[in-house]
């Protein structure tokens, strides 16, 4: 196995595993032992760190790596000190690992000083382009890759809930690191919305505990005040004072947690006796892995089918055949908030109502025209913004990388949501590493099996399976007929290549409903309104 191969898959393991090489076990029979550096910002006895190193190790295994039997991790606990980071970023990169891991901005900067060599994986890194880590998500360049969570934008959001919640706050202290980029951009978005909502904000460095607890005392005194606190490791290593703080002080002030809200349990903001109703506009099953997962996640938030929570039939299993007479029923059913994907389908919808909460799982929300911006989306429709065009051309790469023989690669694209402008930039994408790019499309299931028999007799040695609804949704189709023409296929999500699909990249079906869309429609169906929802990507 490469050693890009054996990154890549790490990379998998370290944050909800995004990449699936199929039978990876298979591949590192009679390799050597690899060789994993992990430099965390944080003491070797705090518990957040022990649990996320838990779970890596439990991801290495799922994708079968065994510590000890061929892979073996050198660990060094830093803490945020600056002198004690760079101390443990040398000893690790003194060992040559065959790729790093790590978390956060400062441990990140040591790493690009020490080596411009050694393959890094980050992970928690607000903004690694902005920070200098990469040259852009798509294509991160040089010799780190990693995963980001969220745009600056969103921390305005943080002030405006706290607004929401406590409408008598007139000030507020916002913890922050001003020596990280993250630091700095969280609180720019903070500072731009706070005189349009009326709120004076005092920035206080989270890197002296003693500092936190003197500037929260000082103003929790005064009437009106809350609390906001940046992401960034510091925040989770002092996580405990702070909380410990907040508890302290809450009958004076409201706290917001690391970019979320740290909202009343849910249960307690449910009206007594009373049952929601949820509507659905979904080509999927009821049950299917990700609508499973999904009403988990809103039993987490208090709502459970058949006690305070109900289903308005028909919603499942429907495609846009069903939109002339779904879509009204939908409307005149009333229910607390509907659940739709697409692009398709949310627009029928949106035209149909403009007060009925809307959760939308679609590829891009500000693109389509549903929300105005990712942190303020405005209007009725709240949700989840995929960016998968965006990895489109990450996995053209990554099957480059895969099968580095051919001289013709293929994209099959739905010609219902494909741009001419995204498939050019694959194109030149595929021409700047020497290969040429058939594009083959499709509008609906049938001419699948046709367009993958185009491109197999016009010699195309692999394919790249561009994002869409329609693609998943006929995944079986492609998947058996790739392996019938012994075409190697890279899938938009890492379930298809567990289907039997040679590779995916992207986020887990099933988390993007748990994570994400069970959480939105907790928030619809408490009554917060969708125009003050912020969306997640």
């Amino acid at each position: 196995m490469k050693r890009r191969e054996f990154i890549s898959l790490i990379g998998g393991a370290a944050a909800v595993p995004s990449l699936l090489w199929p039978l990876a076990a298979r591949a590192q029979q009679g390799e050597r032992m690899r060789r994993i550096g992990v430099l965390l910002p944080a003491a070797s006895n705090d518990a957040e760190f022990q649990a996320r190193m838990g779970a890596f190790q439990q991801g290495l295994q799922e994708a079968g790596w065994s510590i000890g039997r061929n892979v073996q991790l050198d660990i060094r606990w830093a803490t945020p000190d600056a002198a004690k980071i760079r101390q443990q970023t040398t000893e690790l990169v003194a060992l040559a690992p065959d790729v790093i891991l790590t978390t956060g901005g400062s441990t990140m900067v040591a790493l690009q000083q020490a080596t411009r060599t050694l393959p890094v994986v980050f992970v928690q890194v607000p903004d690694p382009v902005g920070a200098g880590f990469v040259d852009s998500l798509a294509r991160p360049g040089g010799n780190a890759t990693g995963f980001t969570q969220f745009e600056y934008g969103v921390g305005a959001k943080s002030l405006e809930l706290l607004k929401e919640i406590s409408p008598g706050v007139v000030r507020a202290v916002v913890l922050r690191d001003p020596t990280s980029p993250d630091g700095v951009g969280q609180f720019a978005a903070i500072q731009a919305v706070g005189p349009s909502l009326g709120v004076e904000l005092r920035p206080i460095g989270v890197r002296d505990p003693d500092e936190i607890e003197r500037a929260v005392t000082t103003i929790a005194r005064g009437p009106g005040s809350g609390l906001i606190v940046t992401a960034s490791g510091l925040a989770i290593l002092h996580r405990e004072r702070i909380i410990a703080l907040a508890a302290r002080h809450r009958r004076e002030f409201i706290a917001l947690l690391g970019g979320a809200v740290a909202w009343p349990l849910a249960a307690r903001a449910q009206q007594p006796g009373r049952t929601y109703r949820l509507g659905f506009f979904l080509p999927v099953a009821r049950d299917a892995p990700a609508i499973i997962a999904f009403f988990d996640e809103l039993r987490v938030h208090g709502f459970v089918e058949g006690q305070n929570l109900a289903i308005i039939p028909g919603g499942f299993q429907a495609g846009n055949n069903q939109i002339d007479d779904l879509v009204p029923a939908l409307i005149k059913a009333a229910p607390d908030a509907i659940i739709a994907g697409g692009d398709v389908i949310p627009r029928a919808l949106q035209n149909a109502t403009r007060t009925i909460p809307i959760v939308v799982i679609t590829e891009d929300m500000v693109a389509a025209g549903f929300a105005a911006s990712l942190a303020r989306p405005g209007g009725n429709i709240t949700g989840i913004s995929l960016m998968s065009p965006d990895l489109d051309g990450k996995r053209q790469d990554i099957l480059i990388e895969a099968v580095p023989g051919t001289r013709r690669i293929a994209a099959l694209a739905d010609s219902n949501v494909a741009t001419l402008r995204h498939l050019q930039a694959l194109e030149e994408a595929a021409r700047a590493h020497g290969k040429e790019l058939l594009v083959v499309r499709a509008a609906k299931a049938e001419e699948l099996v046709p367009a993958m028999n185009d491109v197999s007799t016009r010699g195309a040695g692999a394919l790249n399976v561009l994002s869409s609804p329609m693609l998943f949704l006929n995944r079986r189709v492609i998947i058996e007929r790739a392996a019938e023409l012994r075409l190697p296929s890279v899938y938009q999500w890492p379930e298809m290549a567990e289907e039997g699909g040679l590779l995916g990249y992207g986020p887990r079906f099933v988390d993007v409903f748990r994570q994400r869309a069970g959480r939105s429609a907790g928030r619809a169906a408490h009554h917060v309104r969708a125009s003050n929802q912020s969306q997640d990507r």
